[in-house]
């Protein structure tokens, strides 16, 4: 097996692995905060499911429950002050929830990249990489979910025309009061640049080939044999 063979195999392996981990990772930060607020909650292969809310939910349904025209129309009633601060709190810790995610991919991306660009400034640019900044390239790509999420909500809108798009981004957006597309395309367009730098700033010229078709092919594998084949299977 040639060099660039084995680069080839090597990395689809690594990519592959990374991502999946990546993706588990993310939704870790997610379960974390859930079970921070008092839910209980559990990991799927592509989402955290809460099964059980917190004392706040719990609570809000019951006034909901207790007055459904009054809460659904906005109209006053007895426990409007303590709905009003619940449901707020509620917002609050749900917006917190949803951010854990994302806050967790972008973090390990940006440590991955401080230690890419550290060796880079002390060794200078060289005609291969070590395999401890192999790992580094693929933590990197973590952020690679952030085109997959734009593109399939992307695809979803343009078929069926559905407004109401799920994901992390999304609903970040529309809790800050934005542009439902603001932070999604705001976060693709980020992910890009960081695939950028890492392909023209560190990945040596020699090994970029076998690098991009490796991380093309591991992504799409991860894409049908994960999200659409094993995960539903193995962590519904």
């Amino acid at each position: 097996m040639t060099p660039n063979k084995r680069l080839f195999f090597l990395l689809y392996i690594g990519i592959t692995v990374t991502t999946v981990a990546g993706i588990l990772l993310h939704e870790c930060g997610h379960w974390t905060l859930h079970e921070y607020f008092g839910n209980k909650s559990r990991i799927g292969y592509d989402h955290t499911l809460i099964y059980e809310p917190n004392k706040i939910t719990h609570r809000l349904r019951a006034i909901e429950a207790e007055y459904p025209y009054a809460t659904d129309n906005n109209l006053d009633f007895p426990l409007r002050k303590e709905y009003e601060v619940l449901a707020k709190e509620a917002r609050r810790e749900g917006m917190i929830g949803v951010a854990g995610g994302p806050l967790v991919t972008m973090f390990i991306v940006t440590t991955a990249l401080i230690f890419l660009f550290r060796y880079r400034k002390k060794n200078g640019t060289k005609s291969t990489l070590p395999v401890s900044q192999w790992f580094f390239v693929c933590l990197s790509l973590f952020c690679v979910r952030n085109l997959y999420g734009l593109l399939i909500a992307g695809i979803s809108f343009h078929i069926s025309r559905y407004k109401n798009i799920h994901g992390d981004e999304f609903e970040l957006s529309d809790g800050f009061g934005w542009n439902a597309w603001s932070l999604p395309v705001a976060m693709a367009v980020i992910s890009v640049l960081i695939i950028c730098l890492v392909i023209f700033r560190i990945v040596p010229k020699q090994q970029r080939a076998a690098f991009f078709f490796a991380g093309l092919l591991a992504e799409l594998s991860v894409l049908y044999f994960w999200i659409i084949l094993l995960g539903p299977k193995l962590m519904p």
